[in-house]
């Protein structure tokens, strides 16, 4: 098979996220997030939804889901909850 369907690539990585297993053993680094990233998990933390963020930033809500999967992936966590606690944690909202 020369491209693998991707909900088979999507479900094969989900479980060696449930095991703990890292992509960056260094942990998570919102410092590689690019700008637009950036806004997502603010906008978030601050209890917007992703149809409003999409309209204030002027993306559509796919674009918005998009980011907020990437983010999650990249940060190594599995929930907006988490999501909005790094943001949190690390000082992005106040």
């Amino acid at each position: 098979m020369k491209h693998p369907p991707t909900h088979l690539v999507t479900a094969s990585s989900s479980p060696a996220r449930s095991r703990g297993v890292s992509k960056n053993p260094t942990g998570p680094d919102h410092h590689t997030l690019s700008e637009r990233e950036f806004e997502v998990p603010i906008l978030l933390a601050q209890g917007q939804s992703v149809k409003n963020i999409a309209q204030s930033l002027t993306l559509s809500i796919k674009t918005v889901s998009t980011y907020r999967v990437r983010l999650l992936d990249r940060l190594q966590l599995t929930t907006t909850a988490e999501l909005i606690r790094f943001a949190l944690d690390h000082h992005l909202v106040e």
